[in-house]
């Protein structure tokens, strides 16, 4: 289920095997943005995100704001972010502040950030670190004990896309409802 973080490699773990890491030793290090925190968190986790919210209101950052939202931010409800310039700091104070003797797990929603962190802190001289392959929308079924308002792969979802579903439902339901009232329409004879 995973490969092993030796040599200087970056590992995977399996959603399935992530309280197995932990139960190693292993600190279980949440880089999800705070929104996406805020719906589900993993129990025993460290939140620690790899990007924070924008919070500059120049001009600029009202323009980048605008195209963010204008893009994508309606459907799915991301906002625009910056790099967190603390992120390796507070995930060498989250595992006890030695880098070299460290074991990290990063978790986020879709495993690219965590890959990508995971590649970073491993450059930084972490001792040994590993993602979450898939991320927390992969752990469906992994048994994985979290907290929130939302199941943990459902975390990532937000503004018009968390409704989607629902959205779906009631458009078919209404489809079937007209097709049985013209069925029945036909069928007792109104239509001629």
């Amino acid at each position: 289920a995973a490969q092993q973080a030796s040599g200087g490699r970056v590992a995977v773990v399996a959603p399935a095997a992530v309280e197995q890491r932990v139960g190693e030793g292993w600190t279980l290090v949440d880089i999800r943005d705070q929104a996406q925190h805020d719906r589900a968190q993993l129990d025993g986790a460290k939140h620690v995100p790899l990007f924070v919210s924008e919070e500059a209101n120049d001009a600029t950052a009202m323009g980048r704001k605008a195209v963010v939202f204008g893009t994508i931010g309606w459907f799915s409800g991301q906002q625009l972010t910056r790099e967190n310039e603390g992120f390796v700091q507070d995930v060498e104070a989250a595992v006890g502040g030695n880098r070299a003797d460290s074991r990290v797990l990063l978790a986020c929603q879709t495993g690219l950030r965590s890959e990508l962190a995971a590649q970073r802190l491993l450059a930084l001289g972490f001792g040994e670190v590993a993602y979450v392959v898939g991320g927390l929308n992969a752990a469906k079924g992994a048994g994985l004990k979290t907290t929130g308002e939302r199941d943990i792969w459902e975390a990532g979802k937000g503004g018009v896309s968390q409704y989607f579903n629902t959205i779906v439902k009631v458009v078919v339901a209404l489809v079937g409802l007209a097709w049985l009232g013209v069925t029945a329409y036909i069928e007792l004879g109104y239509a001629d």
